[in-house]
């Protein structure tokens, strides 16, 4: 379920709010706060695939390169 405020908010209240609710995922739509929808299988699939490319490149860096994701 996606839940929208419908009061408006300034981008200031967005970071504020955003950065207080660690286990959210939110966006600002038009002033209003919007919690963002999960991703599907096939965004997910991508993103592991991606982060695997990654991942072997930073090994051949040699310079303690982290990488993370937020899919879940």
């Amino acid at each position: 379920m996606v839940v929208t405020s419908t009061e408006r908010r300034s981008e200031a209240e967005y970071r504020q709010f955003a950065l207080g609710d660690t286990a959210g995922q939110w966006e600002l739509v038009r002033g209003r706060l919007r919690e963002k929808p999960g991703m599907s299988v096939e965004h997910r699939v991508a993103i592991m695939r991606v982060l695997g490319q990654l991942l072997a490149q930073a090994a051949t860096w040699r310079c303690g390169a982290s990488i993370r994701t937020n899919a879940r």
